[in-house]
């Protein structure tokens, strides 16, 4: 009989494979249209045909090759909604049964609805369209928008990057790490802890092959019918979360990562044998032969696994404390009423239209701001910039405008809300604890202003500069990539407008495309966006609520990733402890037995053992301080890589969580070899009653 112990590995192997081809089904269907096999990305045009010629093309393009097209487009109003617009050539095709039924999606938060391609005729022609058939067909279409003055790519749906990519942010590729030792500890255990009844066997006169394809048709059994069990509970749950959409995709994701997992486990169930089958059969039949090769093979998983627990306890941690941060932002979002930042097209970067494009768009936000139909809120970075105005501790200077001071509470030094004023000046609003620097803080924002109206005639611009109430918060409309904090103290708040002319076309358009530039009526925007001409490079207006709500999400499943990672591997941090102490034990019984009726203390019968435990443990505390330390001096070094001090990822006590982890393997070994002596001790005295 195998041992229990494989049936276990299999029985990991199998919920795990299920988990992960979930995450992974799931993380491509919210990315990614599931069907295609290319896509074509326009992203140049001479502006020499309309957007009715190219409907056109594309349609004809779909009926003469009978093959489906679709113009993927994200709602203008909320980029977390896709449009499919359907080009049908072929009526058999799945995807033509999405006009009718909708699309299959696997994710519950996969948000895309499918049109027929006519309605596409608003939309500007650049962008993505999926071809669902062969590379030629792509390249023929390709050929097609050449002719009408387009100029654009093909990239196939699926490569090994992007999949790496739906893999997730690193967090899966522990698991499936993880898992990956936990099978080649458990199985190659299971085979040692068996060696009396291979010892048997071989005994009989049955031979390697024998033994192995005798292993093998038992677990073929087991698996097969551990198969069956796990495929109708995915089923059950898969059905009453999606209705089975995407089900075969499921299937073959899960069945891939079984194989490797199948792999590792065959190839280590037979190496352990043929180790095993070198030895004499007496010595397999006492269990000589496990117990010298296991522990040293425990060791040599034992490490890796105490150093992979606490990468990964780190990494637990870290995503702990960033799902409280982005919870913090999401709720920040939410009271912060309706807010929309822009979508620019990169698509004309790079072109001869460039500046003219730029330029246009910086008007377009100008003319915005001069209505009171835009927020701007820009938070000006301390180091080498006006930040650094007071000698003192590095403080942010927000810079803002009017439609900031009606939307936020603001009080200067009397207690009156600051509201808008001198639309044709600047206003700097220094906090009351630093008023003392308030000409300083003039001074340098004006020479901070000379850059920027580098290019500008006329009479030089007015400052004004006012007190705020000490221990005021700024609202900074940051987006979760900046480094700054979405509520800042005691900010410098720079009061720009748009009829003072500091700020110049090019800044508001860099504005725009780094999200800080805010709208609360995303028809107005895109009104007056078609309205100025930039419709075809203003993409749309995304909710940054919704945007931060994505993002805490994405921060809680990767935290849940990371747990089950963390447990896997004090698992396996477990079966190494157990293996260690049995081989041990076994190894050592009657010395054991002797020293017990002999009243030595179990710390003094272990020694040698937790002696080198002890040590593991210290190494481990000592080599992560040491270089803890070294990338905290580093990372301080005048021109430091910023990427230092990334590293540290818990701020420096990354020595603490080395000590947890070096507690917790100590604790682990002393409760196996503490239980494990004990059972060795009872049936030692049983044999001899």
């Amino acid at each position: 009989m195998i041992h229990k112990s494989i049936k276990f590995a299999y029985l990991v192997m199998m919920a795990v494979s299920a988990a992960m081809a979930f995450i992974i089904v799931r993380n491509f269907d919210e990315a990614a249209i599931s069907g295609p096999s290319y896509v074509v990305w326009i992203n140049e045009s001479d502006s020499s045909s309309s957007n009715a010629q190219t409907a056109e093309m594309v349609s004809s393009f779909a009926q003469r090759r009978h093959v489906n097209v679709g113009r993927l487009a994200w709602d203008p109003r909320n980029e977390s909604y896709r449009h499919v617009y359907l080009a049908v050539g072929d009526d058999g095709a799945e995807s033509t049964s999405w006009m009718r039924d909708g699309y299959p999606y696997f994710s519950r938060d996969a948000k895309t609805d499918v049109r027929p391609f006519q309605e596409s005729v608003n939309i500007d022609p650049t962008g993505y369209y999926l071809v669902f058939g062969p590379r030629s067909d792509a390249s023929e279409l390709l050929r097609g928008f050449n002719d009408l003055g387009f100029r654009g790519k093909i990239d196939p749906l699926l490569t090994p990057t992007h999949a790496l990519e739906f893999f997730g942010n690193g967090a899966l590729l522990w698991c499936f790490l993880i898992i990956a030792l936990l099978t080649m500890l458990t199985v190659a255990s299971a085979i040692v802890f068996n060696a009396k009844s291979y010892g048997v066997q071989r005994l009989q006169g049955r031979s390697f092959p024998g033994i192995l394809g005798r292993d093998l048709a038992q677990l073929a059994r087991f698996a097969g019918i551990a198969a069956a069990g796990t495929a109708v509970v995915a089923a059950a749950a898969l059905g009453w979360y999606n209705g089975l959409n995407r089900f075969g995709t499921y299937l073959l994701v899960a069945a891939g990562f079984f194989a490797v997992y199948l792999v590792i486990a065959l190839i280590t169930h037979a190496l352990t044998l043929a180790v095993m089958h070198r030895d004499g059969i007496l010595s397999a039949i006492k269990g000589e032969l496990a117990d010298r090769w296991l522990i040293v093979g425990s060791y040599g998983i034992r490490v890796p696994a105490i150093l992979l627990t606490l990468v990964v306890g780190t990494a637990v941690i870290s995503s702990g404390l960033d799902v409280r941060e982005q919870r913090e932002r999401s709720e920040a979002w939410k009271a912060a009423g309706p807010a929309y930042y822009t979508l620019i097209s990169g698509g004309y970067t790079g072109t001869a239209q460039e500046r003219t494009v730029n330029d246009k768009i910086g008007q377009w936000v100008r003319d915005a701001d001069l209505r009171g139909d835009v927020l701007l809120s820009k938070v000006l970075p301390p180091a080498g910039g006006p930040g650094m105005l007071v000698g003192g501790p590095e403080r942010d200077v927000l810079v803002v405008n009017d439609k900031y001071l009606r939307t936020h509470e603001l009080y200067d030094a009397s207690g009156a809300r600051v509201t808008p004023s001198d639309p044709d000046a600047v206003r700097i609003l220094v906090p009351e604890r630093y008023a003392a620097d308030a000409e300083r803080v003039k001074s340098r924002i004006g020479s901070w202003m000379q850059v920027l109206t580098r290019n500008r005639t006329g009479a030089p611009i007015p400052i004004r500069t006012g007190t705020l109430r000490s221990g005021q918060s700024a609202f900074t409309y940051g987006s979760w990539v900046e480094d700054h904090d979405l509520v800042i103290d005691d900010p410098f708040i720079v009061v720009m407008t748009a009829g003072s002319g500091v700020i110049p076309n090019d800044e508001y358009m860099v504005m725009a495309a780094q999200h800080r530039v805010i709208f609360d009526d995303p028809d107005k925007a895109m009104s007056s966006a078609a309205a100025a001409g930039v419709g075809p490079y203003v993409l749309g207006v995304s909710p940054s609520a919704q945007e931060a709500a994505d993002r805490y999400r994405t921060v809680r499943r990767e935290f849940s990733v990371q747990v089950f990672n963390l447990l896997a591997a004090v698992v396996v941090l477990l079966i190494t402890a157990l293996s260690v102490s049995i081989v041990y034990c076994r190894k050592h019984a009657q010395a054991l037995f002797v020293k017990y009726i002999s009243g030595w203390s179990f710390l003094r019968t272990h020694r040698w053992i937790l002696g080198g435990e002890g040590a593991l443990a210290a190494v481990l505390v000592l080599w992560t301080w040491q270089r803890t330390n070294s990338l905290i001096a580093q990372s301080e070094a005048p021109m430091a890589r910023p990427s230092l001090r990334q590293e540290l990822v818990l701020g420096g006590w990354e020595p603490a969580v080395a000590a947890a982890v070096a507690l917790l393997s100590l604790a682990l070994i002393l409760g196996t070899l503490a239980r494990t002596n004990a059972g060795f001790i009872k049936a030692h005295s049983a044999s001899l009653a």
